[in-house]
């Protein structure tokens, strides 16, 4: 009975260890010619800016390599820009838009237009998305209060405070679509 427990104790901790770190979600990716590509999408909200500019994922037999060994080497991992690609949906139902981003409020060098793949958390005749902060994977001094409580807190902070960005399909265009 006792090996039991241990053994159900070790799983809740590899569980629990492994969601703040880089984790693989399965999906598929629009290409921007329309083909479909499966694998396994890099998730990692402690660096949200990775998968919003550039997508890294892994076939099957990787993943089951990864499943084993806990890492993935560099060759078996796949990269994509949001130039090349409409978007990625996950298993679990999220879907991610390359959309053209364009921040008004930074210097000369990030006014210039952009492709971002972003969350998309609603759709029709204006399309909403999620923009997650750049970060530098650690707690910073604006939240020194919440260092104790460990990367988890860094993570739910990020899920939790993002940006919105609205897109409004121009009347012209709808008139046309079916």
């Amino acid at each position: 009975m006792a090996k039991i427990y241990s053994l159900l104790i070790g799983l809740f901790l590899i569980t629990f260890s492994t969601q703040a770190q880089d984790t693989y979600h399965k999906g598929t990716i629009t290409m921007k010619n329309g083909k479909v590509k499966e694998g396994y999408v890099l998730i990692n909200y402690s660096y949200p800016q990775r998968f919003q500019s550039n997508i890294t994922y892994i076939d099957e037999s990787a993943y089951k390599k990864y499943l084993k060994k806990g890492k993935v080497k560099g060759k078996s991992k796949n990269s994509l820009k949001p130039k090349d690609i409409q978007g990625f949906t996950l298993e679990e139902g999220k879907v991610y838009k390359t959309v053209q981003y364009t921040d008004l409020t930074g210097k000369t060098l990030n006014m210039i237009p952009k492709k971002v793949c972003l969350e998309q958390v609603a759709d029709g005749k204006i399309k909403m998305y999620k923009m997650y902060s750049k970060t530098t994977g650690e707690i910073s001094y604006e939240m020194a209060d919440m260092r104790r409580a460990g990367q988890q807190v860094l993570v739910d902070y990020i899920q939790n405070n993002f940006q919105l960005l609205v897109k409004k399909i121009p009347r012209t265009l709808r008139m046309w679509r079916s």
